[in-house]
């Protein structure tokens, strides 16, 4: 612990006490045959606060990626240091030097990315799924934190399968559910995002 809080519970500040899994970072460039290119960053932190795509979009510019096709995909865990600073105090700091590292991973790999294209195929669809629930009810004009099945959750986990000639795959996938699975621990955890991974 070098002293960062992790981000997403309300509460007194959460310092990590052990990693419970790790959190990663995937980076998929891709490029059409007019040469437009599409960048996409899947990452296991709280979110991609405005500094983070400031510097995200500034390096991705140099490589020709316009910041409209730059997808950068939090999975919002709660168990990671900050990287949103305009989150609401009490749900833990931004956290400089991390969301700095990040930033410069995506950076340096960049050039790796671009050197390394090669021919694929990509094919869109979605599964039925749901693992969550809506969590806020109405209840006599107020809201409150309760399940609520009749208002809407997700259903439907829409993916992009990438298929390259060696018949290698790359399967990007979106559920849009809270990675909330150990409460308020204080641990580092990728939680179900990392289990799906």
């Amino acid at each position: 612990d070098d002293g960062h809080e992790l981000q997403g519970y309300f509460g007194p500040p959460r310092h990590p006490e052990r990693v419970e899994s790790p959190l990663k970072m995937q980076l998929l460039l891709l490029e059409d045959a007019s040469g437009q290119r599409a960048f996409f960053i899947s990452a296991d932190i709280f979110g991609f606060g405005p500094e983070l795509m400031d510097a995200i979009n500034g390096d991705a510019g140099i490589w020709g990626i316009q910041p409209a096709a730059v997808v950068a995909n939090a999975s919002h865990t709660h168990y990671g240091p900050g990287t949103v600073t305009h989150a609401v105090p009490g749900l833990g700091a931004f956290h400089h030097p991390f969301a700095a590292k990040i930033a410069r991973s995506i950076a340096v790999t960049l050039p790796r990315l671009y050197q390394s294209l090669r021919p694929c195929e990509l094919f869109a669809g979605q599964a039925d799924a749901q693992i969550g629930f809506n969590r806020r009810v109405d209840a006599e004009g107020k809201i409150v934190m309760a399940p609520n099945p009749s208002a809407h959750y997700e259903t439907a986990t829409p993916f992009m399968r990438v298929e390259f000639e060696d018949g290698h795959r790359v399967l990007l996938v979106n559920h849009a559910c809270h990675p909330t699975g150990l409460g308020p621990a204080k641990v580092i955890s990728a939680d179900y995002p990392g289990a799906l991974r």
